[in-house]
Parts: structure tokens; sequence; C-alpha cells
């Protein structure tokens, strides 16, 4: 390989790492172009001259973790189409939760009103050719249902993902719910479109994400169970 590639490759490595790191440290916002270009032994010239403006950098920032998060997953040893389906729920939702500061950062860019453009598609495409990828493998074992197509249903569920997204960095999902809701959402979309097998596999996954994947909605509080009996109950028991 030219020396000259190889250099300029290194040097958006290291960008793209010190980029991450200052993101998770203090949020996208705080970053300045200049202070990156320090803490990254570049100067600020070439730092525009690698990425363009900063919204640019984010974005590859983005997709080179959410690659890098992708092949992480253990596709050798998953042929069954299903098993590397539900995979790539549990995957990003353990990514997210590893980085949780840098993760709600970047999600809060691209959810506000400071929007990036392109940083939520970024995610959802490269989600959704692997799940593409997953339900034709689905298909070709009689997994799935014939007339389903397995591009059209690739791109829900990545919108899906990337909607408990956005629900967990705006506080309505705890920890345990985002797993939960990335779980039960995709498994729901399954149900009525997978055959045999795989339909009681999906149920049961379902069945166990349903309490955790509920949604906080602002002003509310969880439901205290209790087994005593109310004031009312203990009257029209008396009577």
């Amino acid at each position: 390989m030219d020396l000259l590639a190889e250099q300029r490759r290194e040097r958006k490595r290291r960008v793209l790492d010190t980029a991450r790191r200052l993101i998770e440290e203090r949020g996208y916002e705080a970053v300045s172009m200049r202070e990156l270009a320090r803490e990254s032994r570049v100067s600020v010239p070439t730092l525009y001259k690698l990425f363009g403006d900063k919204n640019a950098l984010l974005l590859r920032a983005v997709e080179s973790q959410f690659v890098a998060l992708l092949n992480l997953i253990d596709r050798a040893h998953m042929e069954d189409g299903l098993e590397l389906l539900l995979a790539l729920p549990e995957g990003c939702a353990r990514e997210i939760l590893r980085t949780r500061k840098y993760s709600r950062s970047v999600i809060g860019v691209f959810a506000g009103s400071g929007q990036v453009p392109g940083v939520s598609d970024v995610v959802a495409r490269a989600l959704s050719k692997e799940f593409q990828v997953a339900l034709e493998k689905m298909q070709a074992a009689n997994q799935l249902q014939p007339w389903v197509d397995p591009r059209v249903l690739s791109e829900r569920l990545a919108t899906h993902q990337t909607m408990v997204c956005l629900e967990w960095a705006g506080g309505h999902l705890t920890s345990e719910g985002l797993r939960a809701a990335m779980d039960y959402g995709a498994c729901m979309m399954l149900m009525g479109v997978t055959r045999g097998a795989a339909t009681e596999t999906v149920k049961r996954r379902a069945r166990e994400a349903q309490s955790a994947a509920a949604v906080r909605w602002p002003g509310t509080k969880p439901k205290k169970r209790s087994d005593s009996p109310t004031p009312k109950k203990k009257a029209r028991a008396n009577r």
C-alpha cells in the first residue's frame, strides 16, 4: 500500500477515535474543531480536508462505530436466519449501553432541533442491510412466508430499532427496557409472517420482553402492585 495513503488512513482513524472520546466526555455540542485538531495531533486545515465540517465528521464517527459494532456479531456460527436476526437488536443494545454517554449525545444531536442530516439514515441503512441478509436466510430455510419481501421488512425492522434508541435517549426506557423493546418490536413484526418453529420462538421472546419493553411517559410513575385489600374492598368484604 502507498505510504501516503496509509498515513492518511491512520490520521483518519486517530481523529475518529479522538472525536468519539471527546463526544463521550463532553457531548457533541461542546467539542470544537480546533480542540479536536489539537487532541488528534493534526492541523485544523488538515481536519477539514479529511472530513469537511463538524457534521460530516460526526457522520463518519457514527458510521465507523456502527460498522465496528456489526463486525462484533459472530456470524460464523449463525447459519440459522432467525438466530442471526435476533442477534442484531441484542448486539446494538449491548453496544449502546457500553458507550451510553457517547450514544446519548449522538442520538440527541440527530433527534433534536439541531439535527445532523444523515446520521439516523446511516445507522438505519446499515442495519437494514443486515436484517435483509437474515430474512433472506429465513426465507430460504422456510422460516418465513414466501410472499414476504425481505427488503421491505428489513427497512421496517431497522426503523423500529432507531425509534427505540430515541425513546431510550429521551429517558423513556431503562437500560433493560432498551434491550427488551428492541427484541419485542422485532418479534412482534415477525410473529405474523414466520412459519413453524420460528413462530413459536418469536412468540416466546416477545412474551419474555413484554413487561420490560413498556415506555415510561413523562409524569407517570410505575404502578405498585399490592396484595393487601383497599378500604373499598374491605368494606365490600364486611357486608
